[in-house]
């Protein structure tokens, strides 16, 4: 279980980090020891191990993916090896499970291979369907490529006549779940949908009744649509789910539904494509970089903005390692989590192949580049801490917002800094005691490895900002800086 110091006093005396906000900080993910098997990238052998209990399911994952990868042959006879696996009855229901996650993991193989591995697993009812959602989703975001690539296979598959109506909703679903597929591509696999010919008009209308009422509760859980988009998402699906309705009562043709659908579908493409984010003002300190007037997200320096979990893209209702997009689960104990991502300490790796060694984020996970485009990103910890060093800070309520001033100790210009607190679980934390956003950097101190730098500022404690550390999966405030 976690185990949170929820006071912040308390943490101040604890830690010898300053103004360190690990007073979230989680208790490390577990060092995960297993008894490791000299087994070879053969394919063969690595399932022989698995059959034989020679191997755990977090090595047996990796050692098979890592076989797949490794073997010297074409994309279908890959994929016959691993249905060869799956319909065997001498392999245990452990090594069967292992190939799937190998097939979805593996690099080698296309979303097709990887569809035809999981409607094979629901076939010999190893998964149901909606654990079959759940591992296309994964395969989506494990694709390698280009988005447009991803986004041309999804395409291609929606229109297969091989693929049954129900793996097609599966497939839409997964989509529309998937975090590496921006909103306005998921709306476009929905219009490939409607305009598929492989599939009668009633069934497509059925389809995507089950699919906007999906988008709608994912957009309304992560934040992804606001405003006028997402009242425009809620419109179309009740006008999706309306016009079923009278289709299936004979009310309306079902060819006639499908074209007002398109229609607004299209508007809405377009209203999305036409509408863009704040690009916020860039104050010059006289600092190395220039630095946002606003939190990401906020349209004055009072607002808060987005709260985002480190690395991760999208803003969420809850903010747990259970749901951190760069972690999972320990099979020695489901309530630690070890990193899939940005980790240099080994005893910390739950990911497939090596150890990646990333200390900052890559740019498609640094949210700032990913909505503001052009040389805006987040900062560095060097960054921040250049901030904190060159500016004299006072403390302010502004409008009752609880902020710190800084006047720049290079030109005498300023920036404001309201405090957001953080999101933990459904929770906003703090939200007038403590000031906080995500630098781009891990926290690489082996007993930290699951934190990442950030600022903080803790007036009871310090009244003047300083670099802190904080577990990854918080939701914290981001604050801009742009390259000059």
């Amino acid at each position: 279980m976690k185990r949170i110091l929820k006071s912040l006093v308390a943490l101040a005396l604890l830690t010898a980090l300053p103004a360190s906000f690990t007073s979230c900080r989680e208790d490390a993910p577990s060092i995960t020891h297993t008894t490791r098997v000299s087994v070879t990238n053969d394919f063969s052998a690595v399932v022989e191990a698995i059959n034989n209990g020679n191997l755990k399911r977090e090595e047996a994952i990796k050692k098979i993916t890592e076989a797949i990868n490794s073997m010297n042959a074409s994309r279908s006879e890959i994929l016959g090896k691993i249905l060869e696996v799956l319909g065997s009855v001498n392999n245990t229901l452990d090594t069967k499970l292992a190939a799937i996650e190998g097939a979805i993991e593996s690099q080698k193989l296309l979303l097709e291979d990887k569809l035809q591995v999981i409607a094979k697993a629901i076939e010999d009812h190893m998964l149901n369907q909606e654990e079959a959602v759940k591992k296309i989703t994964q395969a989506i975001d494990k694709l390698g490529g280009t988005l447009a690539e991803k986004l041309k296979q999804i395409q291609e598959a929606i229109n297969s006549k091989e693929k049954s109506m129900q793996e097609k909703i599966n497939l839409i679903l997964a989509t529309i779940n998937a975090q590496t597929i921006t909103l306005n591509e998921k709306l476009n696999a929905l219009k490939t949908l409607i305009e598929t010919e492989t599939a009668t008009i009633k069934d497509r209308l059925g389809a995507l009744d089950t699919a906007m009422q999906e988008l709608l509760k994912q957009v309304q859980a992560n934040g992804e649509a606001q405003g006028k988009i997402l009242d425009q998402i809620k419109a179309l699906a009740s006008t999706v789910n309306t016009l079923y309705e009278e289709v299936q009562a004979g009310k309306t043709a079902t060819a006639e539904a499908l074209a007002q659908i398109l229609k607004k579908l299209d508007e809405l493409i377009a209203k999305i494509n036409n509408s863009k984010p704040r690009i916020p003002e860039a104050i010059d300190l006289g600092l190395s970089v220039l630095w946002s007037d606003t939190y990401l997200g906020a349209s004055t320096p009072l607002e808060s903005g987005g709260y985002y979990a480190w690395g991760e893209l999208k803003t969420k209702e809850i903010y747990d390692w259970s749901n951190y997009k760069f972690a999972r689960p320990s099979d020695d104990d489901p309530n630690k989590y070890l990193l899939t991502k940005y980790c240099i300490h080994e005893s910390y790796w739950g990911g497939v192949g090596p150890m990646d060694n990333k200390k900052h984020l890559d740019a498609e996970d640094d949210v700032a580049k990913a909505k503001l485009g052009g040389k805006w990103r987040m900062p560095t910890i060097n960054e921040v801490k250049e901030l904190c060093a060159n500016c004299t800070w006072e403390l302010k309520d502004i409008n009752d917002v609880k902020c710190l001033i800084g006047t720049s100790k290079l030109n005498g210009k300023t920036i404001t800094l309201s405090f957001s607190g953080y999101r933990d679980g459904d929770k906003v934390e703090y939200l007038t005691e403590a000031l906080t956003f995500w630098s781009n950097e891990i926290d690489a101190r082996v007993e930290y490895e699951v934190n990442s730098h950030s600022l903080v500022c803790i007036p009871s404690y310090r009244e003047t900002p300083s670099d802190g550390s904080g577990p990854r999966y918080l939701g914290l405030s981001i604050r801009p800086v742009l390259a000059k």
